[in-house]
């Protein structure tokens, strides 16, 4: 058994609490007066899988110098960030009031944030790969 938690994991993690929202939303008529309230703490908890998502991928990363290791821990989170911003697009005009629009914002961050460090390190893994050419540089003396 590997005790290590890895981002596959933060992933499905995310992915329980993005189902759970969307079931939560379901069961719910967002006209009726209590709706708001009782979806707002459904909104909380995604709002915390996001944020230690977000968190322990940081985490994770900083305690990897492989950029290729670094580059799928941004495009994982980035894909997670997607699906919080799936769900969000229509839940946030159904449930304005208990957070959703911020969220949404959140997540949107969030995920620019995840694609700006999954594109650095998805470049330094092609430059890593790649060969200077003969005579670029001066032989050291």
């Amino acid at each position: 058994m590997n005790p290590c938690l890895t981002i596959k994991d933060l992933v499905e993690l995310n992915q329980e609490e993005v189902q759970r929202t969307t079931e939560k939303a379901a069961s719910l008529d967002s006209k009726a007066p209590a709706a708001s309230a009782i979806f707002g703490q459904q909104v909380k908890a995604l709002h915390i899988s996001l944020l230690s998502t977000y968190r322990l991928a940081a985490h994770l990363a900083k305690r990897t110098d492989d950029v290729g290791m670094l580059a799928e821990i941004w495009k994982a989170v980035s894909r997670a960030c997607d699906e919080i911003l799936r769900i969000l697009q229509t839940l946030k005009d159904d449930y304005p009031l208990c957070g959703t629009p911020e969220l949404y914002d959140l997540a949107l961050d969030y995920k620019n944030a995840a694609n700006k460090r999954y594109e650095l390190n998805r470049e330094a893994v092609e430059w890593k790969n790649e060969t200077m050419p003969a005579g670029l540089f001066p032989e050291p003396t």
